[in-house]
């Protein structure tokens, strides 16, 4: 950055050259390794299937910092995370927390650390994730709850355990989906976000030639379920003309229905244990004809009663679980078999605006 450069050299650099050059020394990286070893994939998920690896060998973690109403900021670095074959649950759960009303928002970073961090070191490059508000008015919900600590949802895959005593925050846990997280994780600056470019198909008809999904419920500590479709075709959402969906696991066919170990979130802060039962993290994927990612979700998921039973073959307690953004939708419904304690996944569909479809894949969707 400090060799002696002619005015004619300055001049011959395209535009925006220096700029790049300035952030990309600023964050102390020239290893570009990492998008080639990126390009190989996974066939089950559709993912890189060298994400996890790529993360390690770059020394990359996750830190949150937490604003309070008068601004004053709070960071924490991650005590440990969970891997899974398309996403990694990163968990917080050491350091003095504050209590949740005095808190306004959180914010999500990637951090490059050194493998050996020396007192010359660079101060570290700390790429935005996202920003999330904390504020009870704004996108928060009850997850579950158990003896000892309540389990709050927001956006962003975000989950605050509080004690419920006081509503003193216990730990937080956030799931990162792998689509696009390295580069989340590196290539945004301290206060702006990485943006992708949108990834658009030249075929119209590709929308129509078949869907992959592939899904997995899963914890902190292991996995629940996971399962793979495919391929999957798009029909319109009945009643519901703006929507085209896609049935995984259909509820009249018995041979579909797929079994699942107990739904939980277990947790450990300040030396105590718990398990919030009906409740857990999901990590789903839809991949187009061409295997790229078309929608990802990675998002903590409550599995709740059933207010309208459906007819089965099977006899036993139904539950659903919902999930709604602007992307897309999902809705899955379980049964509890008595005789053979054991739970079953008897429908799974997703849904997703018909004007997506026709917005990446261009024609009529």
């Amino acid at each position: 950055m400090t060799e002696a450069v002619s005015s004619t050299s300055v001049e011959e650099k395209p535009a925006g050259y220096w700029k790049k050059l300035l952030l990309k020394e600023m964050a102390g990286y020239t290893d570009t390794m990492w998008k080639t070893e990126l390009r190989h994939m996974n066939p089950h998920t559709g993912m890189p299937a060298l994400t996890e690896h790529v993360l390690r060998r770059l020394h990359i973690q996750w830190e949150i910092t937490l604003i309070n109403k008068n601004g004053r900021e709070s960071v924490y670095e991650h005590t440990h995370t969970f891997f899974e074959g398309s996403s990694v649950t990163v968990y917080w759960n050491r350091g003095g927390w504050p209590f949740m009303s005095s808190l306004n928002g959180l914010q999500l970073h990637g951090i490059m650390c050194p493998a050996r961090p020396a007192s010359g070191d660079k101060p570290r490059w700390r790429s935005l994730i996202h920003t999330t508000s904390l504020t009870k008015s704004v996108h928060w919900s009850f997850l579950g709850a158990d003896e000892l600590v309540k389990l709050l949802r927001f956006n962003n895959g975000i989950i605050v355990g509080v004690w419920r005593g006081n509503w003193k925050i216990a730990f937080v846990m956030i799931n990162l989906h792998f689509h696009k997280l390295i580069e989340r994780s590196l290539l945004g600056s301290p206060f702006c976000t990485y943006i992708p470019m949108e990834d658009t198909a030249l075929d119209s008809d590709r929308g129509r030639h078949g869907y992959t999904l592939h899904i997995v419920l899963h914890n902190p500590l292991h996995r629940i379920m996971c399962q793979r479709f495919s391929p999957l075709y798009i029909s319109r959402v009945p009643y519901q003309g703006d929507y085209v969906q896609l049935i995984a696991i259909d509820l009249a066919d018995v041979l579909q229905h797929r079994p699942v170990a107990k739904i939980s979130v277990p947790w450990e802060a300040e030396g105590f244990q718990g398990d919030v039962e009906r409740c857990c993290m999901m990590t789903l994927t839809v991949l187009d004809e061409a295997q790229r990612p078309f929608w990802c979700v990675s998002s903590p998921v409550r599995m709740s009663n059933k207010l309208r039973v459906l007819d089965l073959e099977h006899a036993g307690e139904q539950f659903g679980i919902v999930y709604e953004d602007v992307e897309g939708k999902v809705r899955m419904t379980f049964v509890w078999m008595e005789d053979l304690q054991q739970c079953f996944l008897v429908q799974l569909i997703t849904a997703f605006p018909a004007a997506k479809v026709k917005r990446r894949f261009g024609g009529e969707s």
